[in-house]
């Protein structure tokens, strides 16, 4: 069985040809966020519009992003927006979420062994602010931009770059 899946391994090779992509990178980080073609993409150019396009292809040689409308150089792009959740935002939002149920069965069992604790309205505003904390946190914190350039100058904190990670295949024809 080894050997089968080294033989495969072996023969699925001259299909493997690498990749395509841009890079965010912060500077002195080894820590970087890439964008594969065929991901939707917002970014702002260096005249202050922003414009969301799926990126169709990478030109590493000219340092071209390829869009379906045209392509835009990567000296131009002076801000990329990201619209994940960031990781602690996620993380703290659904803690906060969490705790509301968990105060809930903690006062109904608390109200079923004593009788002098009741859940009351003070109980379900402690819950509902929770969520809505919860779910602000997670809002509020949801995307990101990354700048490239300000006042036409470079920022001193991230870098954009268009990286082509093909391996070079003799028998394969160059589009």
């Amino acid at each position: 069985m080894k050997y089968l899946f080294f033989l495969f391994a072996l023969a699925s090779m001259p299909a493997c040809f690498g990749q395509k992509f841009i890079q965010i990178e912060k500077l002195n980080a080894a820590r970087t966020r890439k964008i594969f073609v065929g991901s939707e993409v917002t970014f702002q150019l260096t005249d202050g519009q922003w414009y969301t396009r799926t990126l169709e292809g990478v030109n590493y040689d000219k340092q071209l992003l390829l869009f379906p409308s045209g392509h835009v150089a990567v000296s131009d792009v002076a801000a990329i927006r990201s619209f994940k959740n960031r990781r602690w935002s996620n993380n703290l939002g659904n803690q906060l979420i969490a705790f509301a149920p968990v105060w809930g069965g903690y006062t109904l069992v608390a109200s079923a062994i004593d009788d002098e604790i009741r859940f009351g309205r003070s109980d379900f505003v402690i819950m509902g602010s929770a969520v809505l904390s919860g779910i602000l946190t997670k809002l509020l914190f949801k995307q990101r931009t990354f700048y490239f350039q300000k006042n036409q100058k470079p920022s001193s904190k991230w870098r954009l770059r268009a990286l082509d990670l093909d391996i070079e295949n003799p028998n394969r024809e160059r589009r």
